[in-house]
């Protein structure tokens, strides 16, 4: 799809005619850099797995949209680690929510990163590709252009495709999954390791965590559920080694689900899958290079 249409899809949990957002199909899709120069502002979110209301109430509350769903947070970025989909229709609405974001980021001079986590990549070849989005039904008259969209979710799935599993901004290095041990993997090049998974999840066959597991591993050999530190882990030493390699201090992390907003190693390694299974609760705001646990409810703790 060439051509710059325009899309009105409804926003889930409104009325037929109410509550939609509209966008531009993109005119060309271009594989994202992996490194970044780190922003004033930084909201990383994880795990969105097709809350879309709950998403969008985080996006409001941070001020990164209004809502009109237009973009608020200026020259901020955006990151958004991984498993946006869900068995809920909502994950197709939450993915071109994104989609339709990072347009708009940009020309308010801010960015949206999208990086894949394991749902995204075992379900590259999903049915879902194929599927209509649900329009939003406008009147007759009026100025909101009808929703003109001619192969399903395609761009979608083309879209995805440009998308990285880690990448770094300033000196954080983001992630859904984690790195490889240096002696397993590529070692410190994050434009190396992208290669590398991209070369795997546009195949036709094979796609998944497991296909790219000499490189990538989970963090879940760090931290279990409970959030306390896994014996089974890595050292302090080799953490510190493996962000050295990358020229980072941070690593933050979605993979394993836990209570609340994780900071280990001194606050070098954070994972911020933290919720219950309705919403999203709890993510985490870098400001001047300073990091904050926020919870939904209003509290900002300082990390470090």
């Amino acid at each position: 799809m060439n051509q710059k249409f325009k899309i009105s899809l409804r926003a889930p949990g409104t009325k037929s005619g109410r509550g939609h957002f509209s966008f531009r199909i993109k005119e060309t899709l271009s594989v994202e850099p992996s490194t970044y120069v780190m922003p004033d502002r930084v909201v990383v979110v994880a795990d969105v797995a097709g809350r879309f209301r709950s998403l969008r109430r985080l996006l409001l509350k941070e001020k990164v949209i209004d809502k009109y769903y237009r973009w608020t947070f200026g020259n901020g970025h955006l990151v958004i680690l991984g498993n946006c989909f869900d068995k809920d229709e909502q994950s197709v609405e939450c993915l071109w929510l994104i989609y339709s974001l990072e347009e708009r980021a940009m020309r308010k001079g801010g960015h949206v990163h999208f990086l894949l986590g394991d749902y995204e990549l075992k379900g590259l070849e999903g049915e879902w590709r194929f599927r209509q989005p649900r329009y939003a039904k406008v009147p007759w008259k009026s100025s909101i252009p009808y929703a003109v969209l001619y192969d399903g979710n395609n761009e979608l799935w083309r879209w995805l495709q440009t998308k990285n599993v880690a990448e770094r901004i300033g000196d954080v290095l983001f992630t859904y999954g984690g790195v490889a041990r240096l002696s397993d993997g590529p070692g410190g090049n994050v434009e190396c390791i992208n290669e590398i998974a991209r070369s795997q999840y546009i195949r036709k066959s094979g796609i998944g965590m497991n296909s790219m597991s000499k490189h990538l591993s989970e963090l879940g050999n760090l931290v279990d559920p409970t959030g306390e530190i896994s014996f089974s882990g890595p050292s302090k030493r080799e953490v510190e080694k493996l962000l050295a390699s990358f020229g980072v201090n941070t690593m933050i992390t979605s993979h394993t689900a836990i209570k609340t907003v994780l900071s280990i190693f001194d606050g070098r390694v954070i994972n911020v899958n933290a919720g219950d299974s309705v919403d999203i609760t709890e993510w985490i705001l870098i400001r001047n290079g300073i990091f904050f646990h926020v919870r939904m409810e209003g509290t900002r703790r300082r990390i470090r």
